[in-house]
């Protein structure tokens, strides 16, 4: 189809739908069970139908006409004009809006309406500018809006960007700027959903068990990782498991029953550094040791962009090292008080190439006055 680009006023649009909804609210007069059994793709043609009968008694031309299938917004014009069709059979008026990125919205629709009904014995109906009524974000495959067709307009998730919803259409990347708004009201929290790109964020559509991995290469790279992204996990208290496993349930689609057992079990031992001995150390850092050449390679590997959002500092890839000692640093000194701490750097010092210390470790090197041979 080809869109026109004769003018017609959003005012000549409005009335249609005006017009529409009355004929609607006839019909459902006429016959009250008519709309308890219409499925929304049935409702969709009930618009479609009204909208067509609704032009005779309008100042409105042209053609009207559903979209491909999958396409948003399922009803579009000649005008430049769409409609997004929602139904309920219950007596609310939610729903699960599209998605934030709009990938298939049909080229040429900038202006869009939602028709919503409720289909239940006493059917109702309203419609409404799409960005009127789009309150916050919820995900299922992908970043969507939510629908309140009562929504008052100092409550849609533009005003509380304070962005316009043609603005955020036109970003790049409307999604991080998603991101950033939730981060904002649910300070502290991880985004599951959504990692620096989206595409990578995929996994298979099945959940699997930690337990059944057989693959132990993958464990340590994956163990690996988490203590490279969650600095925190070298610290106390039940919190530090948070975002690690669920970013190994949301990036990896793996369940671990035990996840916390890996970095907190067993107690206190004593650990061997380059000849000495460090006594009743928590047994976490003797893990910790084992793994940490995979650690590093892990480090090396991840791009700097990629921990921004993990870390919540800037990062370039030539501080990637001297950021993450700090960070585990502070974390670690909750279990490695006063001069304990000493066996970190001892650790770190041992298995790092002399040659790529920075600063930082160089430092504690020398105010502990540790021998690396």
């Amino acid at each position: 189809m080809i869109l026109m680009t004769t003018a017609v006023s959003e005012s000549d649009f409005i009335d249609l739908l005006k017009k529409s909804k009355d004929l609607l609210d006839a019909k459902a007069v006429d016959d009250r069970n008519y709309f308890i059994s219409r499925s929304p793709k049935d409702f969709e043609v009930d618009v479609l139908e009204a909208m067509k009968v609704a032009k005779r008694f309008v100042d409105f031309e042209g053609t009207i006409r559903l979209s491909e299938r999958n396409k948003f917004p399922d009803i579009i014009t000649e005008h430049r004009y769409g409609v997004e069709v929602k139904s309920v059979k219950s007596n609310k008026w939610t729903s699960t809006g599209n998605s934030v990125l709009e990938g298939s919205r049909v080229e040429g629709i900038d202006h869009v309406y939602i028709f919503f009904g409720i289909l239940t014995e006493q059917p109702d109906f309203v419609f409404k500018k799409y960005e009127d009524c789009l309150y916050q974000i919820a995900v299922t495959h992908s970043p969507r809006y939510l629908i309140d067709m009562r929504l008052a307009p100092d409550d849609t998730i533009f005003s509380k960007l304070n962005l316009s919803y043609s603005e955020l259409r036109g970003q790049e990347n409307p999604v991080k700027t998603i991101m950033t708004h939730l981060k904002q009201i649910h300070s502290g929290q991880t985004l599951w959903w959504l990692y620096d790109d989206e595409a990578q964020n995929t996994f298979e559509p099945y959940i699997k068990y930690w337990s059944d991995i057989q693959n132990r290469t993958l464990k340590n790279e994956l163990t690996a990782e988490i203590y490279v992204r969650f600095p925190e996990i070298l610290s106390l208290g039940s919190t530090k498991f948070k975002r690690g496993a669920t970013w190994l349930v949301s990036k990896h689609g793996i369940v671990d029953h035990a996840f916390r057992d890996k970095f907190s079990a067993g107690g206190r031992v004593d650990i061997n550094v380059d000849g000495y001995t460090y006594h009743r150390v928590p047994k976490q850092f003797q893990n910790f040791k084992a793994l940490l050449p995979s650690i590093l390679q892990v480090l090396k590997r991840i791009p700097a962009n990629d921990l921004i959002e993990d870390w919540n500092c800037q990062v370039q890839d030539d501080d990637k090292l001297s950021i993450w000692i700090e960070k585990i640093s502070l974390e670690a000194r909750a279990q490695l008080p006063n001069e304990a701490i000493k066996v970190l750097y001892h650790i770190l010092a041992t298995t790092i190439d002399r040659l790529e210390w920075p600063p930082v470790l160089s430092d504690e090197v020398t105010h502990y006055h540790l021998i690396i041979r």
